[in-house]
């Protein structure tokens, strides 16, 4: 498991909670302080069966990009979960 987020002090908040709420998970869990767009895209470790976005589209500014970089990271017939609140102008 990859999670994801261009946000250093949430990316060590989750490793925290990871560590004292399940840590009998976090040795399978890797927590990456970047954009997703930042990760590799080639070998075995860049694809995905699985992309989960959940209540962060309405902060992106480069929707299709992000649409890119997810489509760049799964593997054929990988599925993309989206989730979102109101896209305001």
């Amino acid at each position: 498991v990859d999670g994801v987020d261009p946000d250093p002090p949430r990316v060590a908040f989750a490793a925290a909670m990871l560590q004292e709420k399940f840590p009998q998970l976090a040795p399978r869990v890797r927590l990456h302080p970047c954009a997703l767009g930042e990760l590799p895209t080639t070998g075995d470790e860049a694809r995905y069966d699985l992309v989960v976005s959940k209540e962060t589209l309405e902060h992106v500014m480069d929707v299709p990009g992000l649409l890119a970089d997810v489509k760049a990271r799964l593997r054929p017939g990988g599925r993309f979960y989206l989730a979102f609140g109101p896209l305001w102008e």
